[in-house]
């Protein structure tokens, strides 16, 4: 499965109509293009999409101190570097999804996956757990 068909299947609940990946940083987080070219900010750690509107909406929103620093992530991609290596082609370091349900962002849970994957777990996790109040318990069953 391709990136873009990993967004339409993961994400496609939410209405959008993806029509391309523009960017992906090192973290996972995508900058994507609906079919009328309205920019998206996919954020998979905070299990967010938004609307960014333009390219000049899209370069003010990751122009913003904080957004680039979430964004780039320079010190999580350095310590997951040293200790995975490089990312192969397609993939990006990014949070065990257990350890990212659990909130545990500490070195020794970084992994390398799969950008598809990444990709259509966040969508999955994200239209299941929506409707949920903040600080609900839920339980998630991986099924092959």
């Amino acid at each position: 499965m391709t990136e873009l068909e990993a967004l339409r299947q993961g994400w496609g609940w939410t209405g959008i109509e993806f029509a391309r990946i523009e960017a992906v940083s090192p973290m996972g987080h995508l900058l994507v293009a609906d079919a009328d070219g309205c920019l998206y900010h996919l954020d998979p750690g905070l299990f967010t999409v938004a609307a960014l509107g333009n390219e000049d909406a899209a370069r003010a929103h990751f122009a913003n101190d904080d957004m680039r620093l979430v964004r780039q992530a320079h010190t999580w991609v350095e310590a997951a570097r040293e200790r995975l290596g490089q990312c192969p082609d397609g993939s990006i370091y990014f949070l065990r999804p257990i350890a990212l349900t659990e909130g545990n962002y500490i070195r020794d849970e970084f992994c390398i996956l799969p950008l598809a994957e990444l990709i259509s777990v966040t969508g999955e996790i994200t239209r299941q757990t929506k409707d949920l109040s903040p600080g609900a318990k839920f339980e998630i069953t991986i099924v092959d």
